[in-house]
C-alpha cells in the first residue's frame, strides 16, 4: 500500500510478502519444482498449474479434482493427465515422479519438490 505524496513520489505504508505457488529450481536431466499450497488440494492445483506453465497445451487435460489424502495420489492423479495429454497430443514429459515428501514451512503452508521426467 503507498501513499501518495504528490508529484508522482510514493511513500509504502505497508508490504505483504507473497509466496508464489511454485518455483523451478535447477535438476540435472529433469524439470523441477518447489510446489506450494495451503493443503494437498492447493498443492495438487499448484502442481498441475506448473506442468502447464511450459506446456500450456495440456491445459484441457487438468484434472478437477479435490479430494486428496496423500502425496502418492497426487503424484497418480499428476501422472494420469500427463499419460492421458501423451495419448491425444503429445507431451514433452514422462511422468512426475514419487519423489520427496510434503515439508510444512514456517507459515503452515505445504511444500513439494516435484520432479517431472522428461
Amino acid at each position: 500500500l503507498f501513499e501518495s505524496l504528490g508529484f508522482s513520489k510514493y511513500r509504502s505504508l505497508w508490504t505483504h510478502h507473497l509466496k508464489p505457488p511454485f518455483e523451478e529450481i535447477e535438476h540435472t536431466g529433469d524439470i523441477a519444482y518447489i510446489v506450494r499450497g495451503k493443503g494437498l488440494s492447493q498443492l495438487f492445483e499448484h502442481a498441475q498449474v506448473a506442468l502447464a506453465f511450459p506446456f500450456p497445451p495440456i491445459l484441457p487435460f487438468l484434472s478437477k479434482r479435490k479430494e486428496f489424502h496423500s502425496l502418492d495420489k497426487i503424484v497418480m492423479e499428476l501422472n494420469t493427465i500427463v499419460s492421458k495429454a501423451d495419448q491425444e497430443i503429445g507431451v514433452p514429459y514422462k511422468a512426475v515422479s514419487f519423489h520427496g515428501k510434503i515439508q510444512e514451512e514456517a507459515d503452515q503452508t505445504l511444500s513439494w519438490e516435484m520432479i517431472v521426467d522428461v
